[in-house]
């Protein structure tokens, strides 16, 4: 991947380090680092002021098609081939949760801009899934699925 100044054009710099083709680019909503996911099975944080790899973050037995960031760039999330979706800690790269229940790849992933929910589709669905705070930890429950076996 390659970070160019869209002022002067120039490039300033590529980010290298996946061994696959990348499918997923996000930058965090404070512009500090950039998330990307790949066929390698990795998703990788990059510092977006050097283009330093900050984090690898490893669990998907698939690949990787997109990433998104929480806008209070607290976690990262992945939707992988492997039918999952990965939430991580974007400080530590630590696997926070594993969302589970598509019959499909993961195509897409967002994240409301409140943080309470992540929204995730494939060929044939799209569900919502809402996060719910308890003292110990925070949970995601299945909040609704919009579509399912819906055909384009």
């Amino acid at each position: 991947m390659k970070i160019w100044d869209v002022k002067t054009g120039l490039e300033l710099f590529k980010l290298t380090g996946h061994s696959n083709w990348v499918k997923g680019v996000v930058v965090f909503p404070d512009c500090s680092r950039i998330v990307s996911g790949s066929n390698d099975m990795s998703v990788k944080v990059w510092d977006a002021n050097t283009g330093l790899e900050l984090l690898e973050l490893t669990g998907h037995s698939k690949f990787v098609w997109s990433v998104a960031v929480f806008p209070d760039c607290s976690r990262i999330v992945s939707g992988s081939h492997d039918k999952s979706v990965k939430v991580w800690d974007a400080k530590t790269g630590l696997e926070l949760f594993e969302l589970t229940g598509h019959s499909d790849s993961v195509r897409g992933v967002a994240v409301f801009r409140d943080c309470s929910r992540i929204v995730f589709g494939s060929f044939k669905s799209v569900k919502v899934w809402g996060m719910m705070y308890y003292p110990a930890k925070s949970v995601f429950i299945l909040l609704m699925k919009l579509f399912e076996g819906l055909r384009v």
